[in-house]
């Protein structure tokens, strides 16, 4: 399998002659000097922790995948949908436009609200359902999948902004 950021690079260039994508009018975005520095020690603290460079346009790639399938694994017993609906739009940005760096910043704007629906979740299920139910097996999974998948969101959300601070 290719790396759709590279095939979506090539087929840029061999369409310049075409017409430009209704997005790329946009203004780009501003990147702050404390946003490029904080990114650099999170960066340097990732490369020193995993022992070598991380790829990041596969890191983005996987982590959008794992996020799909720990939502559906979520979605067992707990409805999810914007989760779920965080999860395709992601998937849907990935596919048709890797390169644009406003999409990864609609994404950490939901993953930001998909942390605080998760978080109040949390507060008000989690405890209970983690007890002993006659259901309580599907339960239990749930609502640690539903751990999984918030520590998931946060780690992906600081993919997300490093991919808008590249892109950018």
């Amino acid at each position: 399998m290719s790396d759709p950021f590279q095939i979506q690079s090539q087929n840029a260039e061999e369409n310049k002659s075409a017409e430009p994508h209704p997005v790329s009018n946009l203004p780009s975005i501003g990147v702050h000097p404390q946003e490029k520095a904080v990114m650099s020690k999170i960066e340097e603290f990732a490369t020193r922790t995993t022992g070598s460079e991380i790829p990041w346009s596969k890191a983005t790639q996987i982590g959008t995948y794992l996020l799909l399938l720990f939502t559906v694994f979520v979605m067992f017993y707990r409805p999810d949908f914007f989760s779920l609906t965080i999860a395709l739009v992601a998937v849907a940005f990935i596919i048709k436009d890797p390169q644009n760096a406003m999409s990864y910043r609609y994404l950490c704007i939901m993953m930001a609200v998909g942390v605080v629906l998760d978080l109040v979740w949390m507060f008000m299920f989690v405890t209970h359902w983690l007890g002993e139910h006659p259901e309580g097996g599907m339960k239990k999974w749930s609502a640690l999948m539903s751990i999984v998948n918030l520590l998931l969101k946060l780690v992906l959300s600081l993919v997300y902004w490093k991919n808008t601070i590249e892109l950018s």
